[in-house]
């Protein structure tokens, strides 16, 4: 079996990956945008909801692209 690594993969599956990715990060990144601002209007401590977001979305993850996602390497 050759190595895990987007040129093995055909262009079409590398394109999903990549959108699969960007999504991901940009669903995150918004979500913690929003609870940055959250803790700035309710003056909750930033130290604490950064790993509140973070944690649980980052455990669900691979749980959603092992289900839904193209063929992740380490997920499966």
């Amino acid at each position: 079996m050759g190595p895990k690594h987007a040129l093995v993969y055909p262009p079409e599956e590398r394109g999903r990956r990549i959108r699969w990715r960007v999504a991901t990060i940009g669903v995150f990144l918004g979500l913690e945008m929003a609870a940055m601002w959250a803790a700035g209007r309710w003056g909750l401590p930033e130290e604490l909801v950064i790993p509140v977001i973070a944690v649980p979305y980052w455990a669900v993850v691979p749980m959603i692209w092992s289900q839904w996602g193209p063929d992740m390497p380490g997920v499966h």
